[in-house]
């Protein structure tokens, strides 16, 4: 009789699980963060990181004073594994840049500039 294939998705539960022992020595509720994960609800504790394919995306989590990463596989809706984050004291910001000036301004003097060109461009000849 032939034995009946894992699919992917319990192959990283399992995964997820093995790692939790061998790494914490604590299983922690993998569908707890699988659920704040699916609503969105980040806090200072719980966080998005970055996104590391189209498929997976790393999310930063905090657990007895020690920051993990967990990277969640968006297609199956599951947590793939977890280990220590190396850069424990810096956290990830998001940094919004500024536009110093309005789109407008900057298109106007890329068009002045267009235009000195092609001024000079006929004064040489």
């Amino acid at each position: 009789m032939r034995k009946r294939r894992n699919t992917k998705a319990q192959n990283e539960t399992y995964h997820f699980k093995k790692r939790c022992d061998e790494r914490l020595g604590v299983q922690i509720d993998r569908k707890a963060i699988q659920r704040r994960i699916h609503a969105q609800n980040f806090d200072e504790n719980f966080y998005f990181l970055k996104k590391q394919s189209n498929r997976v995306s790393l999310y930063r989590y905090k657990y007895q004073e020690i920051w993990y990463i967990i990277p969640y596989d968006k297609n199956r809706h599951k947590v793939i594994t977890i280990f220590e984050d190396k850069k424990q004291d810096l956290v990830e910001e998001i940094k919004i840049e500024k536009i110093s000036e309005c789109p407008t301004k900057n298109s106007d003097n890329w068009l002045k500039r267009i235009f000195e060109y092609f001024i000079d461009l006929l004064t040489i000849e």
